[in-house]
């Protein structure tokens, strides 16, 4: 595999990423897609994303820059009513996310343009793991997912990189290898 850069990017509101007004998972997407192909071009690049970061590569496939090979997705969400961070939102505690992430996102399988591969963790909402917080993934969504994607589930929960690093790395390390290849 040849020498790679690692770009980490934030959502808006959050790890101290500025906010700005109301945002979607389409406009995150667009966003990204934007960014990705101004500042990359045509270099081969893996998008990882994790819970909502996840949920907005799957948005993006449906019309990835050029630069986008693939997608990992770490435990999105598909029912935005399972979202943490909605609760917290309705529930008035602080946060600097200014977003609404409700309702189904089944629409975004329908026309992926690029291979997106989803991760899951095996504990399940309702589920009760040692007060770590089960994957948000739901059983029907998973059935759906694995028709449109490839779908792996793995021990862990809904943070699988915290969860459970060393399979998110193999996985995320094999579709980087798969992409190079090429």
């Amino acid at each position: 595999m040849p020498n790679f850069d690692i770009i980490l990017a934030c959502l808006p509101g959050h790890n101290g990423a500025p906010s700005f007004g109301m945002v979607t998972v389409d406009i995150l997407a667009a966003g990204y897609a934007e960014a990705l192909s101004s500042s990359l071009g045509q270099r081969k690049l893996l998008f990882v994303g994790e819970s909502l970061g996840g949920l907005v590569g799957v948005a993006m496939a449906q019309a990835p820059p050029a630069s986008v090979a693939a997608i990992v997705s770490l435990d999105p969400f598909l029912d935005g009513d399972v979202w943490p961070l909605k609760w917290m939102l309705e529930n008035g505690h602080g946060t600097s996310v200014n977003s609404t992430f409700s309702g189904t996102y089944h629409h975004l399988l329908n026309d992926l343009r690029s291979p997106v591969h989803v991760i899951a963790g095996e504990s399940l909402l309702g589920e009760r793991r040692d007060g770590a917080l089960p994957s948000l993934l739901l059983p029907q969504d998973r059935i759906l997912v694995a028709k449109h994607c490839r779908l792996s589930v793995i021990p862990g929960g809904h943070h699988l990189v915290q969860d459970n690093p060393a399979a998110c790395a193999n996985i995320i390390l094999s579709e980087a290898r798969a992409i190079w290849s090429k």
